[in-house]
Formats: structure tokens, sequence, C-alpha cells
């Protein structure tokens, strides 16, 4: 098979120097979804993305499904972990997003998820749904970049590279971060007698978060923006309640 880029393709654009490089870390033993992983980061490894031109991750990567090799892994579908085809392939677009806004790239298009996750911090993750929601962003340099991406055990790299290093130094912070807390929600259980209760699932707080991008050359402070305000749901306390009526009401 022919290369798809040669290295005599990446030696005309001058591409040379990392410009940033953002980790993730995911279960290995996860075979499904580590596979997911892999064979989303291989099709974004080496796309070049030249001057004012956008990069769309759901155009790259293409369909989440069997036919492109996809396989059934967790994902989150409306609050919830349901098996899904694809599933973990937001994690690449999460890791690719901390790269790009890390080299002060335009993100045009990103949306974060509706629960907190494991691998990024509150207000860094950028979930993906083919023909839905996507992620982009436009090379706003005057020159070429190119994304590598590498799957390394239990770590996904991603960087990206340029002619020049920045000459900005570039710093994402979390700002007016507020708890919300989770709701109670109680259900009826013929099981518990009148008056007991029982902790079904233990909630968990969501949250409120604003990404701020500061950029800094020679140490000063030039410019400060604002990438998003997030919002993550809570996962409610569900309560059973007793409806049964104790034996001696019976006799």
């Amino acid at each position: 098979l022919e290369p798809v880029i040669t290295v005599a393709d990446i030696s005309q654009t001058g591409i040379r120097q990392l410009l940033s490089s953002f980790t993730t870390e995911f279960d290995a033993k996860d075979v499904n979804r580590t596979a997911n992983i892999r064979l989303a980061a291989r099709k974004i490894d080496g796309y070049i993305v030249y001057p004012g031109r956008t990069f769309s991750f759901n155009e790259i990567v293409g369909p989440r499904d069997k036919i492109q090799g996809f396989k059934e892994a967790l994902e989150i579908v409306d609050g919830e972990y349901v098996p899904g085809v694809g599933g973990g392939v937001c994690q690449v677009s999460s890791t690719l997003y901390n790269t790009v806004i890390m080299s002060n790239m335009a993100v045009v298009e990103r949306y974060n998820h509706s629960k907190p996750l494991g691998y990024v911090s509150l207000g860094r993750d950028a979930t993906v749904v083919y023909g839905v929601l996507d992620f982009k962003f436009v090379n706003s340099l005057a020159s070429p970049v190119m994304i590598m991406a590498e799957v390394e055990g239990n770590k996904l790299v991603v960087g990206l590279f340029g002619q020049n290093q920045l000459r900005e130094a570039v710093e994402v912070i979390s700002m007016d971060k507020q708890v919300i807390p989770p709701s109670i929600v109680k259900k009826q259980d013929p099981e518990l007698y009148l008056g007991e209760t029982k902790v079904d699932r233990q909630g968990k707080p969501g949250y409120e978060v604003t990404t701020v991008r500061i950029l800094r050359v020679g140490g000063k402070e030039v410019k400060r923006e604002v990438l998003a305000k997030d919002k993550y749901l809570p996962d409610n306390t569900i309560v059973k309640v007793g409806v049964k009526l104790p034996p001696f009401v019976n006799n």
C-alpha cells in the first residue's frame, strides 16, 4: 500500500515543530473501547490542516458503525451509560480538543458531555455524534499544521505540529465552578414495609464551569477569552420507599 502522506509531503509543508500535545488515559483491559480509540486515532493521525481551513472530526473519522470497524462499547446517551457502537471515540475528540486549545487555534464547534468524565477535567471535553454533534477548529496560523495521534499502552497522545513554535504561551483555566446537588427521587418498593426506606443508588453532584484561555507574551498577559460555559447534570439519588403492609395489619 502506498502511504497517504509521505516524508516528501511533510517536507514541502515545512512542518517540523511541536506546538502542543495532550495525553489521556483509559482502561486497556476494555478491549472494544480500546479498539475504537485506536481506530479513531489512526484516522486523524497525519492529517494536515492548511491555513484558514476547518478541520471536522466527523468528516475525517466518518460514521461510527461496524462496517467501518468500530465495536460496541459503553457511551453516554441522555445522561446514562449504555452500550453503543463507537464508544470511546469521544476520548479521541476530547484529547484533540485539548491539544487544539493549547495551540491557540480557533474552535468553531464543540459540545460538552452531559455528565463529568474521568479522563479530562470539567470543561475540557468534546463530545461527538456523527451527523449531529461535531468538533471543528480552524487553522488560524499562516502555515499548515499536522495532527499526530497514537496509542501507547493505556495512554492516548495527540499532538499538533507546525512550522514554528507559538509566539504566545497558552494557559487554560477553569473559573466560577458551581456544584449542582443531586435531587432525591423516591420509588415505591413492594418488598419494603411501610415506613422503610433504602438508598438504591447514591447520587453524584453536577457542575457548572467556565473555561478560559489566557495568552502571554514575555510573561505579560495579552489576551483572555472565554472558551466555554458548560453544565454537567447530576446523578439523582434513588431511594426506595416501602408500600407493603406489616404482617400484623393482615392479622
